[in-house]
């Protein structure tokens, strides 16, 4: 995103998915494989022709890929092998259950890790969309974020590396990571403990999980689309939500409370309960502002080069008092901090509009 507020024409990493077609197969560094984990997967190896990466295939996914094979494979020097793009979801799956020891992998860029740390959480909120165990989804989010903020705190570029990787489509699963990563941050440049972020960056992973309860043929529609009744049943996701996350017994009152009060406004005309100011978490007065600020930007078109402060100057100008004033304010700071240049027009206008 922060390459997109310093140079309007950089929008590629804003407007297209990371599998896009030039990004068929998907790198495994032999030191993460354990025996058998790519079991129904087909395992290609990469070479070059003509100055042109191509894709063999080694083994198919009926074969297991066994020490011996992978003991043969170090021997030859070869650090990586490939999974075709079919095999996403049991790639990230795996990638997911050893991600702390991915991401400490040097063998793989930091670029591939920052990629795998993105997709895996899109793929493990796809999971939890599709309601199952919520305990289970609890567990797994918690263990991404640990990892995740872990890695952010030690190697201070991957930072921008997880900026550039926010990727704005209206997809209700990226939406969830986006903030998530948005909230961590934000919540670094707000100097917040360790285990604060922690709370909040799992609590914004699980913001929607209440979503999982809403009727599908509702869910895939837009919300100008919905009717009466149905933004009704939506709203309840809030409720819904807080409900699951309280009765997995696996998450803190805080982190809870985001999923229920989200939608409260600064100014007690939110829902589910009207709350006002200060009866809304902290937590959840931030994620009233990030949720707002990357849904806003996901319905973005692509030549909108001021994008962020633009959708930021509509939220203002629009706040009417739905956002917490002083944290909208060090958001703002914090996009321009981030940015490392000086406020052009446009982020002055929005500064101006909240002081």
């Amino acid at each position: 995103m922060y390459e997109r507020l310093k140079n309007p024409n950089k929008l590629d990493h804003f407007t297209s998915t990371y599998y896009d077609k030039n990004h068929k197969y998907l790198p495994v560094t032999l030191r993460s494989i354990k025996t058998g984990a790519f079991a129904g997967c087909d395992l290609y190896l990469q070479t070059v022709v003509n100055d042109e990466n191509k894709y063999l295939l080694y083994c198919k996914g009926n074969n297991l890929f066994d020490d011996e094979r992978k003991e043969s494979f170090v021997k030859k020097n070869i650090n990586k092998i490939y999974v075709a793009k079919n095999g996403n979801a049991q790639y990230l799956r795996y990638m997911e259950t050893n991600l702390e020891q991915v991401v400490r992998d040097e063998m793989a860029t930091l670029h591939e890790r920052v990629h795998i740390v993105y997709e895996v959480a899109t793929n493990m909120m796809t999971d939890a969309l599709k309601d199952s165990s919520v305990g289970i989804s609890v567990e797994r989010a918690r263990d991404w974020t640990t990892v995740a903020l872990d890695f952010m705190l030690k190697d201070k570029e991957v930072y921008s590396h997880l900026m550039e990787m926010l990727t704005y489509d209206e997809n209700v699963m990226r939406h969830s990571v986006n903030t998530a990563i948005l909230g961590l941050l934000f919540g670094y440049y707000l100097e917040m403990p360790a285990n604060d972020l922690l709370t909040l960056g799992t609590g914004l992973l699980l913001h929607d999980i209440g979503k999982a309860k809403i009727d599908h043929s509702v869910m895939k529609k837009d919300m100008e689309e919905l009717t009466k009744e149905e933004r009704e049943q939506m709203r309840k996701h809030t409720d819904l939500g807080f409900i699951l996350l309280s009765n997995s017994g696996n998450l803190s009152r805080e982190a809870c409370l985001i999923a229920k009060q989200h939608h409260e406004r600064y100014n007690g005309k939110g829902y589910p309960e009207s709350l006002k100011g200060e009866e809304i978490h902290y937590y959840s007065r931030i994620t009233r502002i990030l949720d707002e600020f990357e849904i806003r930007m996901s319905k973005n078109t692509a030549n909108d080069s001021n994008a962020a402060f633009n959708v930021l100057q509509n939220m203002v100008k629009g706040m009417d008092g739905n956002f917490d004033k002083g944290i909208l304010k060090k958001f703002i700071d914090f996009l321009q901090v981030s940015t490392g240049e000086e406020s052009d027009e446009v982020q002055h206008k929005v500064v101006e509009l909240v002081e």
